[in-house]
């Protein structure tokens, strides 16, 4: 067995370095290893099968910002250069925005479907929560923050961002290669 659990680790350092920056993490425990450094792992598993498709439920959670961005980074190099479709369920999309070309938004019982520039827009996002949200676009990227009303007057105030609510929409992606 030993043999074997050897030989998967080969695969495991050779899939890893190959598609996700994870070759020198085929032999450490899991309990050494970075949050980024579990998901890149995790992954590079998931691909010993030459997969079509990846689904991955939350594969940001818990992440620090830079890991986040790297496992964003990495997703999206799957979909484009290999061909794999990668559907995922998160509940903060700021981070996947960049990558993700189809949408399938849920929230509050509702749910919205196309094209990620179709479906994450103020009024379509407002509308699913019931509750002003705002989907801003700053320096090439877009954020979607949720915004509180002020008194009476219905004028939405400075949001946070929706993955910082509690309850969040879960938005699932499938980044489809170009």
């Amino acid at each position: 067995m030993v043999g074997a659990e050897s030989q998967y680790a080969d695969v495991i350092a050779q899939v890893g370095g190959k598609y996700v920056g994870a070759a020198g993490y085929a032999d450490a425990r899991v309990g050494e290893l970075s949050g980024g450094e579990q998901q890149r792992v995790l992954i590079a598993h998931a691909l010993v099968s030459r997969p079509k498709l990846l689904l991955l439920d939350e594969p940001l959670a818990n992440l620090d910002l830079r890991s986040e961005q790297e496992i964003v980074a990495v997703l999206g190099k799957l979909a484009r250069e290999h061909d794999i479709a990668v559907l995922l369920s998160a509940h903060d999309m700021n981070p996947l925005l960049g990558v993700m070309d189809k949408t399938v938004y849920i929230a509050g019982g509702r749910a919205a479907s196309g094209s990620t520039h179709e479906v994450v827009t103020t009024e379509g996002l407002t509308g699913l929560y019931g509750h002003p949200v705002e989907v801003v676009r700053v320096h090439g990227r877009i954020l979607v923050v949720a915004a509180s009303w002020s008194g009476r007057s219905r004028r939405p105030l400075a949001g946070r961002p929706l993955g910082a609510r509690r309850g969040g929409g879960l938005a699932y992606a499938a980044p489809v290669p170009y």
